[in-house]
C-alpha cells in the first residue's frame, strides 16, 4: 500500500512516472497485435516486465518485499540496454523507515547518474495522519549534485503543515498546508500560471482556515482573504465553508492611474437561521442575512457567484449589496428581501424584489417538495407593490394532489399583474383565478377573471370515482361557453384503470374543436403486462394517434425531440412487457422519421429478458444501423439493477462498425466493459468492479481507456481496493488515481 502512495505522489507532483512511459524518438512502434501491459500492481519480490507503449522495447521493473518499485531497466527486444527519452536507461528508488519514497535516481546506459530527485517528509503531520501526502520538500539535482529545475522552472518545492488542522479527523493533509513556496535553482521564488510564488495560511484551534495570503515572486502580496465561521453552524453540518460568518478579501494587484500597485479590499458578513440548519443541515439555503461591503466599510453592490458541485455558476440575480431572508420555526424561508448600497430595495432578473411564502407542515413532513407544500406564494417590485399572489388549497396540499399535477394544481386563488401604457399613461392590468377543491382535494371549478375584476369564465371539473370524466367552460348565467382557443368543454374516457384511452376537446355546438397543437382527439391504448412492471403510462403506451376537427389523423404541431410531429405512434410488448418495436407514422399512415431520422425501433432480447439487439428503420422501412448488447452473467446475478454491459456495438445495415457516439467529440463505434469476477464476489458492486473499459472507433481503433485493477484486501490494514488508469489514444497513461 505505501508503494501506491509513494507512486502516487512520484506520478502527480513531478514527470518520472510519465518519462518512463513517453515513446522515445528513435524507437520503432510496437507491433498492434502485442499485449499492452501497465505493470502497476502490487508485487512483493517479484520482477515484472512491461511492454513500451508502441515500441519494440521492454521496461523491467523489481518490487521488494513490501510492493515498492526499486528498479526499473529498459531493454530492446534483443536485451540491449536502451536510453527511455532524458538519457534514462535505469531508474532506482530508495525508501525512508516509513517506508515512503525518498530518493529516485537515474542513469544513463553507461551506468552514469543523470538525475536525482530528493524527497523528504514533515514527520509531525506522518505522526499524526501518516500518508504519503505530508511531502514537506521536493528537489531536483542532475548526475553532478548541482540543482537544476523542472518544466516549470522550478528546482525545490516546500511545505509546511498546520498541527491543529492537522489533528482533525475531518480534515486531509492537502487542506493543512499553511506554506507553500516554489524555488528555482538559485532558490529565488517562481512564480505558477496564476503569478503565485508563495502561499501563506493559517487556521483556527479547529483547523478552519482563518487567513490566507498570497505572493509573488518579489514577496508582494497579491491576494488575501480573513475569514470567521459559525461554530454551532459547523457541529451540525460539518461545512465549514458553508458558515462562514465574516470574509474580508482583496482583489489582485492592479496598476492604477499613476502606475503604482494598489490592493481593493472588501467585506462580506453573513448570517444563518439555526432552526433552518437543524432541519436542512445546508447553510445555504439557511443564509438569513447577507451584506457586502467596499473598502471603505461601504455598502458595495456585488454580484453574486454560487458553486454547485465542481462547477462555478454567476446567478442572474443582479448586483446587490444585501439580500434579507426570514425563516418559520421549522426553518422554511418565508421572506426574501434584495437591496442595494443605498439601503433601498431593488428588484431581481425576474422583476421581484420581496418574496413572501407559507408552507403546509404536513406536507413537508411527508418529505415533498418545499413548492409543492406552498400554501401562499406572493412576490412584489421595488415598490412593494404586489405582482403576484398565490394561495393554495390546503386539502389540496395534505393529500397530494399537487403531486400528481404540478405544484399550481392546487391554487385556490392566483392575481398577477402587468403594467403597460395606454394612451401614454402607465395602466395595470390584472389576470385573477379562483378555483375550489372538495374535501378530497379534488379541483371542482375554476373561474377567470377579466382585467376589471369581473367574472370572464369559469370551469368546471367533473369527477367519477376520482377520475376526471369532464371539464366544461361556464359563463357567469352557468351557461356553457367557449375559451380563447374556442374550447367549451374537454372530455376523458377510461378504458384503463387509472389513464384515459381518449381525450377530446368540443366547442359550444358539441362539435370536435382542434386545440393549439390542432388536435381535437387523442387515443391512447396500453400494455397491461407493461403496466405490471414499470406503471408508466409513458413507457407502456402501445397505441398512440391524435385527430383533427373531422376526425381526420393529424400530426401534432408541436416539435420535441424524438416525435417531429408524428399522427400516430406503435408500439409493440413481448409477454414480459419488453418493448419489440416502436414506429412513427405521419397522416397518411405512413412511416415518419422522429428529430434523429429513424421511423421505427425493433429491440430483441435474450433468454434472460436482457436487450441485445436494437434495430433502426428509416421511413421506408429499411434498415439503417443496429446496436449490439452483451452483458457479464455474472453481473447480472450480482445486482439486477445494474445494465452490467460488457460491450455496446453500433453497426450499420451491412454489419460494418460505425462511428455513432462520441467521447469528449470523440467518435466511437464500440463501448467494450469487462469486470473483475473476484470483485463481483467480494464487494458486490459491479459498479467498483470494471477492470476495464474501451471506446473503439470504426477502424477499430481505441481512442479512449480506463484500466482498473482489483488488488483483493489482504488485511484489516489496507485500505486501496482499487488503481485506475485512463489512457490517450496512443494508450499512454495520462493519470492515475487510487479508490478506497
Amino acid at each position: 500500500m505505501k508503494f501506491l502512495y509513494s507512486f502516487f505522489i512520484f506520478f502527480a507532483l513531478f514527470k518520472i512516472y510519465s518519462e518512463s512511459t513517453k515513446i522515445p524518438k528513435k524507437i520503432t512502434p510496437v507491433d498492434e497485435s502485442k499485449t499492452f501491459s501497465l505493470g502497476v500492481t502490487i508485487l512483493s519480490n517479484k520482477t515484472i516486465e512491461t511492454s513500451l507503449p508502441f515500441t519494440s522495447g521492454i521496461r523491467r521493473d523489481l518490487y521488494d518485499s513490501n510492493g515498492n518499485l526499486l528498479q526499473s531497466e529498459y531493454y530492446d527486444n534483443k536485451g540491449n540496454s536502451i536510453e527511455f527519452d532524458s538519457k534514462t536507461a535505469t531508474e532506482k528508488r530508495t525508501y525512508n523507515s516509513f517506508n515512503f519514497l525518498e530518493n529516485v535516481k537515474t542513469f544513463d546506459k553507461k551506468k552514469k547518474l543523470s538525475s536525482h530527485l530528493k524527497i523528504s517528509y514533515d514527520e509531525n503531520c506522518l505522526s499524526l495522519k501518516k500518508e504519503e501526502t505530508c511531502v514537506s520538500e521536493i528537489s531536483l539535482y542532475d548526475g553532478a549534485g548541482k540543482p537544476i529545475e523542472d518544466e516549470a522552472g522550478v528546482h525545490k518545492y516546500q511545505k509546511e503543515f498546520d498541527t491543529n488542522c492537522l489533528k482533525q479527523e475531518t480534515k486531509k493533509v492537502s487542506d493543512c498546508k499553511n506554506l507553500e513556496i516554489m524555488l528555482n535553482k538559485k532558490l529565488k521564488p517562481v512564480e505558477d500560471k496564476e503569478g503565485y510564488a508563495k502561499v501563506y495560511k493559517t487556521f483556527d484551534e479547529f483547523g478552519n482556515l482563518n487567513l490566507l495570503e498570497t505572493y509573488d515572486k518579489f514577496d508582494k502580496i497579491k491576494h488575501k482573504v480573513i475569514y470567521a465561521y459559525n461554530y454551532d453552524c459547523i457541529k451540525l453540518t460539518n461545512k465549514p465553508l458553508g458558515c462562514i460568518i465574516f470574509q474580508e478579501y482583496s482583489n489582485q494587484i492592479q496598476k492604477d492611474k499613476i502606475n503604482t500597485n494598489t490592493l481593493s479590499y472588501g467585506k462580506r458578513i453573513l448570517s444563518y437561521d439555526m432552526n433552518c440548519i437543524k432541519t436542512k443541515k445546508n447553510p445555504e439555503q439557511c443564509t438569513s442575512l447577507e451584506e457586502n461591503y467596499d473598502i471603505n466599510g461601504k455598502l458595495k453592490d456585488t454580484t453574486q457567484k454560487f458553486t454547485f458541485g465542481c462547477m462555478d455558476y454567476s446567478i442572474e440575480l443582479g448586483a446587490f449589496a444585501k439580500k434579507i431572508s426570514n425563516f418559520d420555526n421549522n426553518g422554511n424561508e418565508i421572506t426574501r428581501e434584495f437591496y442595494n448600497s443605498n439601503n433601498q430595495l431593488i428588484e431581481d432578473s425576474s422583476g421581484v424584489a420581496k418574496y413572501v411564502y407559507t408552507y403546509n407542515q404536513e406536507c413537508l413532513d411527508q418529505k415533498n417538495k418545499l413548492q409543492y407544500c406552498r400554501t401562499l406564494s406572493e412576490i412584489y417590485d421595488k415598490n412593494l407593490k404586489l405582482k403576484y399572489k398565490a394561495i393554495y388549497d390546503e386539502n389540496c396540499v395534505k393529500t397530494g394532489k399537487a403531486i400528481l399535477e404540478s405544484p399550481n394544481y392546487c391554487t385556490t386563488w392566483k392575481e398577477s399583474y402587468d403594467s403597460f401604457l395606454q394612451d401614454g399613461n402607465p395602466k395595470e392590468k390584472i389576470r385573477i383565478i379562483k378555483a375550489s377543491f372538495d374535501s378530497n382535494g379534488f379541483k371542482t371549478n375554476l373561474e377567470q377573471y377579466d382585467i376589471n375584476r369581473k367574472l370572464n369564465i369559469k370551469t368546471v371539473f367533473f369527477f367519477e370515482k376520482e377520475k376526471l370524466i369532464k371539464k366544461e367552460n361556464q359563463d357567469i348565467n352557468g351557461n356553457i361557453i367557449e375559451d380563447s382557443d374556442g374550447i367549451a368543454t374537454y372530455s376523458y374516457q377510461y378504458g384503463n384503470e387509472i389513464f384515459t384511452t381518449l381525450e377530446e376537446t368540443r366547442d359550444v355546438k358539441g362539435d370536435l374543436k382542434e386545440n393549439p397543437e390542432g388536435i381535437a382527439r387523442m387515443v391512447f391504448t396500453y400494455d397491461e403486462n407493461c403496466l405490471e412492471k414499470k406503471k408508466s403510462r409513458y413507457e407502456c403506451t402501445k397505441l398512440e394517434e391524435f385527430y383533427d376537427g373531422k376526425g381526420n389523423l393529424v400530426e401534432q404541431k408541436s416539435n420535441t425531440e424524438n416525435t417531429r410531429g408524428y399522427a400516430k405512434m406503435v408500439r409493440e410488448f413481448d409477454n414480459n412487457g419488453n418493448l419489440i418495436l416502436k414506429a412513427f407514422y405521419n397522416k397518411k399512415g405512413k412511416l415518419k422519421k422522429n428529430q434523429i431520422g429513424i421511423a421505427k425501433y425493433k429491440f430483441f432480447y435474450d433468454e434472460n429478458g436482457d436487450l441485445k439487439t436494437e434495430e433502426h428503420y428509416n421511413k421506408k422501412n429499411s434498415l439503417k444501423q443496429k446496436i449490439l448488447y452483451t452483458y457479464d452473467p455474472a453481473c447480472k446475478i450480482v445486482s439486477k439493477d445494474f445494465i452490467c454491459n460488457t460491450s455496446i456495438t453500433y453497426l450499420d445495415k451491412k454489419d460494418h462498425l460505425l462511428d455513432k457516439e462520441k467521447l469528449d467529440d470523440i467518435p466511437y463505434a464500440k463501448e467494450v466493459t469487462s469486470y473483475n469476477q473476484l470483485c463481483l464476489k467480494t464487494i458486490l458492486d459491479p459498479d467498483e468492479c470494471i477492470e476495464k473499459k474501451e471506446y473503439i472507433n470504426s477502424n477499430k481503433e481505441t481512442v479512449f481507456a480506463e484500466y482498473f485493477q482489483f488488488t483483493p484486501v489482504p488485511n484489516s490494514q489496507s485500505e486501496i481496493k482499487f488503481i485506475k488508469l485512463k489512457l490517450t489514444q496512443n494508450k499512454i497513461p495520462i493519470s492515475i488515481e487510487f479508490i478506497k
